[in-house]
């Protein structure tokens, strides 16, 4: 679970459940649902019902978040994997043909 009432923060605490593919309850801002698209349920930080909701439907609906938060893996793995031999290709390009 990673709370905040500020809209322009992104959790540690998110990416460290995408890491380890574990589910996660997380503040419903549209920075949150930008970056952390599967495997999560987002919550009001300020409410203590829609927290305590939110909590029991990551429990009951665990098996599908699991899932979900393992392709976001994949795919955040995918594309830092691209990133990077796109840099080692340019670097290749530039410095290995001295």
């Amino acid at each position: 679970m990673g709370l905040t009432t500020r809209d322009d923060i992104q959790l540690s605490v998110a990416n460290e459940a995408v890491g380890a593919r574990k589910p996660m309850v997380i503040s419903d801002t549209k920075l949150l649902r930008d970056l952390f698209y599967r495997g999560a349920v987002f919550v009001n930080p300020t409410d203590a019902t829609a927290i305590r909701d939110g909590c029991s439907l990551a429990l009951a609906q665990k098996q599908v978040l699991v899932q979900e938060v393992a392709q976001l893996s994949e795919e955040r793995n995918r594309r830092w994997l691209e990133q990077a031999q796109r840099i080692e290709k340019l670097i290749a390009e530039c410095c290995g043909a001295q």
